[in-house]
């Protein structure tokens, strides 16, 4: 008899784990995760009653016909309240108001469960107990099924398969992690069946769903983005966007841009700045309420929101307040005024929930747009905005149809007063859209995987250059190449770089590559197998963007590195005294490590003599020169180095 109950015992104490593991967390407060809640609840409960059937001895009929109709009370409602969870992830509201009498039908079932349930006493149509006398004093109540149970498996049934079709039908809301979730139940159900059936007496049917209720418990924590403001997230954001595409509701859209965003952490210490953004989002989403009930906020990241609109409002005058409130000091309580842009539109604008993807990634990299209050039909004519949507096609067509060149940088050497080098720099003329930034392309190739092709590119235009006569006679020494962090784990990175250096007969010491301190961020074993290779060729290596970000000292320290170039970041702000102080050791630390020293961005004179009185090695900036085609570059080495005639 033992054996019979332990899978029950066992779903107990995990289901009272996940109650603890959600109250601790305080995983309750959506509607859908309330249901969950009870819905864990109530297997505990109906667990407990079925623990009672198994001691028969020590409970009276009339105790045990109590204790299993609640059984069955329960056990019928679990199905029931894992449809209206489905119900509550696919917006529960939404589909009341579309499919009002099908939802309201779809209870027949279960009242008629429930009242064969209530009138079990009376009739014992669904199950009855008698006694079984052994001989001996104790007597054993024996449960029996009757006719009627066929209501149970049919209510179940019935529920089963409404809720896989509800699955089914808006299986795009859900992640691929919560979609395996959510369906764990029904082959986990099935399996339990056929053990019970298999091995009489075995009750795992609720240790399945403990199991279920388990699987559900971790996918709703780790989709909860424990997001540092009190609004919705991203990852809810896409969610109803996706509804709202799958039920036809045309929201009203603002896409709220602070183009000064990171400021905020200048002026705040982190803690503030976060209880900063707060105050001014709940502020607006409690003043706009007032216009619509059911609006929401999410943070969409790096500094942009998005408020969604039901009602049939006038949008373009809700920007206007808004632009408005975020400009008042009374609101924002500080000396820190956001500098916004609001892009408004109604969401059927857009084709699917990926065009609004692809339309908040864009809108973080769009350079040139100064309106306060964007239209979206006038945000789709904009040239940079159309060049963003369409870079796949562009890169594509611009490496298939020769649009890529190869600039040159000119790098000075300040002891010597020559240029010795250059940095190349790859730039696109598209057919279709003309120059086109790399500040546009580059992340995107990045992000894409096409900069392989593109560095590939580049790479092989300054061999034939270095392999070149022009380059022979100019006084240059090397050219330095970028390396992105995507080339750094490419496996074939040695074997394309080598094939060029013997196709073109390049000698390693005219190459120099740069690296930025991010080369490892991906996959660090990878990386460092690549650049030692590199390293064996002779190829010497640049550390680019130094002093970006967190400068790894370590790191810094045992790269193969020979030169280390200084970011423009550092420049820029170089007049502060206090800078100086940095940049003054931060040479001092280099010059010790032995390591050449490039800085970059020098614009001005006065930057210039700064940095030669900090002890720079080289040089480079548009002071000096700005990047230039290869015809430019070679007449200006030519004349600065004294070079006489090509």
């Amino acid at each position: 008899m033992i054996g019979i109950y332990y899978f029950d015992l066992a779903a107990i104490i995990l289901l009272i784990i996940l109650i603890f593991v959600m109250i601790s967390k305080k995983m309750y407060k959506t509607s859908s995760s309330k249901i969950l809640l009870v819905l864990i609840l109530f297997s505990i409960i109906t667990s407990l009653f079925d623990v009672t059937s198994c001691f028969p001895s020590y409970f009276s009929i009339k105790a045990l016909e109590i204790y299993t109709l609640f059984y069955h009370l329960f056990r019928n409602s679990l199905l029931v309240l894992y449809l209206l969870y489905v119900l509550a992830l696919c917006d529960i509201k939404i589909l009341f108001k579309k499919y009002k009498y099908l939802m309201l039908l779809s209870l027949i079932p279960i009242i008629v469960v429930f009242t064969l349930i209530l009138l079990n006493p009376i009739n014992h149509n669904i199950f009855y107990y008698d006694n079984i006398d052994n001989g001996n004093t104790v007597s054993y109540a024996v449960y029996h099924r009757n006719s009627g149970i066929i209501f149970n498996y049919t209510n179940s049934l019935f529920y089963f398969i409404l809720t896989l079709l509800l699955l089914i039908k808006n299986k795009i809301v859900f992640t691929k992690r919560e979609l395996i979730a959510l369906t764990s139940i029904f082959p986990l159900t099935l399996i339990s069946l056929i053990v019970h059936f298999v091995i009489d007496g075995f009750l795992v049917e609720l240790f399945a769903t403990a199991i279920s209720a388990l699987l559900l418990t971790i996918t709703t924590e780790k989709e909860i983005k424990k997001e540092k403001f009190d609004i919705e997230s991203f990852n809810s954001f896409i969610k109803e966007i996706k509804k709202a595409y799958l039920y036809k509701i045309n929201h009203k859209v603002l896409i709220i841009k602070i183009k000064n965003y990171y400021e905020i952490y200048n002026q705040f210490n982190y803690k503030d700045a976060i209880d900063y953004i707060n105050t001014i989002t709940l502020k607006l989403k409690k003043k706009y309420m007032e216009y619509d009930k059911e609006l929401r906020v999410f943070y969409l990241e790096d500094g942009m929101f998005s408020i969604l609109f039901s009602n049939d409002i006038d949008i373009n005058d809700i920007s206007k307040m808004i632009i408005d409130d975020l400009s008042d000091k009374v609101i924002n309580l500080s000396r820190f005024i956001p500098d916004s842009q609001i892009i408004n539109l109604n969401l059927f604008d857009l084709n699917n929930y990926k065009d609004v993807i692809i339309l908040i990634n864009n809108l973080k990299n769009i350079l040139n747009l100064s309106e306060r209050i964007i239209n979206y039909d006038k945000l789709k004519e904009d040239k940079n905005y159309k060049i963003i949507t369409n870079l796949d096609k562009i890169i594509t067509d611009g490496l298939k149809n020769n649009e890529f060149e190869v600039y040159f940088q000119p790098i000075y050497n300040v002891k010597d007063k020559k240029y010795y080098s250059a940095e190349a720099l790859v730039r696109l003329f598209s057919k279709e859209y003309g120059f086109i930034s790399p500040g546009l392309f580059i992340p995107y190739a990045e992000k894409s995987g096409k900069v392989v092709e593109i560095d590939y590119f580049v790479f092989e235009e300054v061999c034939k250059f270095i392999s070149s006569d022009e380059f022979k006679n100019s006084g240059l020494k090397y050219i330095e190449v970028n390396l992105s962090v995507v080339d750094c784990i490419n496996d074939k990175l040695y074997e394309k770089v080598k094939y060029l250096m013997d196709k073109y007969n390049v000698v390693a010491s005219n190459l120099n590559v740069e690296i930025t301190e991010s080369y490892d961020s991906l996959n660090k074993e990878k990386a460092i197998d690549n650049i030692d290779k590199l390293k064996e060729l002779g190829i010497k290596f640049s550390l680019d963007d130094y002093g970006t970000g967190y400068s790894n000292i370590e790191r810094f320290s045992t790269l193969p590195i020979t030169h280390v170039k200084i970011d423009k970041s550092l420049v820029d702000s170089s007049d502060d005294s206090k800078m100086q102080i940095v940049l003054k050791n931060t040479f001092d630390l280099i010059k010790a490590l032995n390591r050449v020293t490039i800085i970059e961005g020098i614009e001005t004179k006065e930057q210039s003599e700064r940095f030669i009185k900090l002890d720079c090695d080289n040089i480079q900036g548009y002071y000096y020169s700005k990047p230039l085609n290869k015809s430019d570059f070679i007449n200006f080495i030519y004349e600065k180095n004294e070079i006489g005639e090509k």
